[in-house]
């Protein structure tokens, strides 16, 4: 098997039904992928925000959640945040551009990113 099979395996099954298992000190936090409304970065760990208003300090960098969950419905918007599209509220082109999520949150958008959503939205 080859490096990019075995990382696709291991995509899918830490991905496993639509959860995805979050490090606790003493093993694993399993939540619905699709409950998850953005993660943000917190130097080289993640803060991770949850449609329920509950929140999750889990010792992986953004990084790591990106190369998990970046697909169709998440996106790395900002160099510190990463969203899932199904809680997206709003779009605001001022001031550089920022994404305000279902929860009230206003993240900040790159530039890129904001052409990148306004490319797809016009699309659909």
């Amino acid at each position: 098997m080859d490096h990019e099979e075995s990382d696709n395996s291991k995509k899918s099954i830490e991905c496993l039904f639509g959860k995805i298992a979050f490090p606790m000190q003493k093993g694993f936090r399993f939540e619905d992928i699709n409950d998850i409304l953005y993660i943000i970065a917190n130097g080289s760990y993640s803060e991770v925000y949850f449609k329920d208003q509950k929140q999750l300090l889990v010792s992986k960098n953004l990084k790591f959640y990106e190369l998990k969950l970046c697909n169709k419905e998440f996106m790395r918007i900002h160099p510190s945040a990463l969203i899932n599209f199904q809680y997206i509220k709003e779009l605001d082109r001022s001031e550089g551009g920022s994404v305000i999520m279902q929860d009230g949150k206003q993240l900040p958008i790159s530039r890129q990113k904001r052409l990148e959503l306004e490319a797809l939205i016009r699309e659909n």
